[in-house]
């Protein structure tokens, strides 16, 4: 299992409007298995060499946010970080949910 922090943002939107939100996920080797094909065959559509590994792991938390109907739209930047972060603190961390600008503030994150 991976944790990611997903983070979202329009770019069309004011100053000051940008920021979507943050969603942190567990994906598991079965989610990243199953969408690996289809990283594979966009990544041939576009002329792009085959992926590594987190592409799938990325891709199958991007995924797992539209199953959950919890993705705002928008750009997308995801970290993996349960690997980095200590696991006492990352257990504390809601998931599979939109954190938005004033719970992350009070979190302590922005």
């Amino acid at each position: 299992m991976q944790t990611w922090w997903l983070s979202f943002a329009d770019s069309d939107r004011p100053a000051g409007q940008q920021f979507l939100g943050v969603v942190i996920v567990d994906v598991n080797d079965e989610d990243a298995a199953n969408i690996s094909p289809m990283v594979l065959m966009k990544r041939m559509m576009h002329g792009l060499p085959p992926a590594d590994s987190s592409d799938d792991w990325f891709a199958a938390a991007v995924l797992k946010t539209h199953q959950l109907t919890i993705n705002p739209g928008g750009e997308c930047q995801g970290h993996r970080v349960d690997d980095i972060a200590p696991p006492d603190e990352l257990a504390k961390c809601p998931r599979d949910r939109l954190l938005q600008k004033p719970e992350l503030a009070a979190w302590g994150v922005l």
